[in-house]
């Protein structure tokens, strides 16, 4: 390749599967990330843990693993915003959005995928599925939702 023109359109061509930038040799690829049933849980307990606008310390739940930050791609979540006196990039609290709380009690279906590019969303494509399709058989929404 002889300019950074030529060099992009390569890696356009190739975001998919994936390739080493070849001006920097960073790894460059556009990620799909399916909605799971982990997130899906996460969802529920964070929705159940505050009223609806409320933010959610999510060290005080049970909530496992980090997925759950993903649910912010579909808009379904989001992060407490960082002031310029904060020595991290958030005091982990987060809220479900008015949307997430649609999809929380099966009144919004979302795509099954979020694609997503250096950690910042650049759609949403699938088949939509609902919270009792991302919770898979595995869990009871009934149960989770304490109905």
């Amino acid at each position: 390749m002889e300019t950074i023109d030529e060099a992009r359109a390569v890696l356009r061509a190739n975001i998919d599967k994936g390739m080493k930038c070849p001006c920097c040799t960073q790894m460059v690829k556009m990620y799909r990330r399916p909605m799971s049933a982990g997130m899906a849980v996460a969802l529920i307990a964070i929705h159940r843990a505050a009223p609806a606008g409320a933010w959610v310390d999510v060290k005080t739940i049970d909530v496992r693993g980090g997925d759950y930050a993903k649910l912010r791609y579909w808009g379904l979540l989001e992060m407490y915003p960082q002031t310029p006196d904060q020595a991290t990039r958030h005091a982990g609290l987060w809220r479900v959005t008015d949307k997430g709380r649609l999809f929380v009690t099966g009144a919004l279906s979302v795509p099954k995928y979020a694609r997503v590019f250096d950690e910042r969303p650049k759609g949403l494509v699938g088949s939509p599925v609902d919270i009792k399709q991302a919770l898979g058989t595995k869990f009871n929404y009934q149960e989770l939702m304490g109905c």
